[in-house]
């Protein structure tokens, strides 16, 4: 059994790319890195990332990407070591592609990924409200899906003013500290 939690989708594969293996991943959350230049051409991943693809049978095929290169926020080109031509490529559209949040490569993940299962601290109070579940975007900003303490699940989105720092709490655990507007928790519900 591995110690690798693949609780994290992050995109899905949409199709081959050229005649070489990689395939066309359609991210489901905006990533800005993507427009910085460097990022725009191929980029052989300092260490390999594991992924796991899921199929819509529910099969899934662990794999690893070598190199990456951005298209757009969206979407980006893949090269997975398994995957050396297009047939082989072919097999891989329509699968989900999984990851290890904690293992994301810094040509992949962005600040909001360090969210992902931290704490959500209130910005004045201190106090512990929920755990980050998902990130998800919606086409605007990213939006956490926190699961509350008190119970119940809110939707926050990441902009600067409810947002107001993702980091690490007095304890060094994940944390992402928020200001909520008014009512915005108790919409949610």
């Amino acid at each position: 059994m591995s110690d690798v939690d693949f609780a994290y989708r992050i995109g899905r594969v949409s199709r081959s790319h050229g005649l070489g293996g990689e395939v066309l991943v359609q991210f489901f959350r905006r990533r800005e890195l993507a427009l910085q230049s460097e990022y725009c051409r191929w980029r052989r991943l300092r260490r390999r990332l594991s992924v796991e693809l899921e199929y819509a049978d529910e099969t899934i095929q662990p794999m690893e990407v070598t190199h990456v290169r951005w298209i757009d926020p969206l979407r980006a080109v893949l090269r997975i070591a398994a995957c050396e031509d297009r047939t082989a490529a072919d097999r891989l559209v329509g699968a989900y592609v999984d990851v290890d949040p904690g293992t994301l490569v810094p040509e992949l993940h962005d600040d909001v990924d360090q969210c992902f299962d931290a704490r959500v601290l209130h910005a004045e109070s201190g106090q512990h409200l929920g755990m980050v579940r998902r990130i998800t975007d919606n086409g605007a900003q990213a939006l956490l899906e926190i699961d509350l303490l008190e119970g119940g699940q809110a939707l926050v989105p990441v902009v600067p003013d409810i947002v107001v720092e993702i980091g690490c709490d007095a304890e060094g655990r994940r944390s992402v500290t928020v200001l909520p507007l008014p009512g915005l928790f108790e919409a949610n519900r």
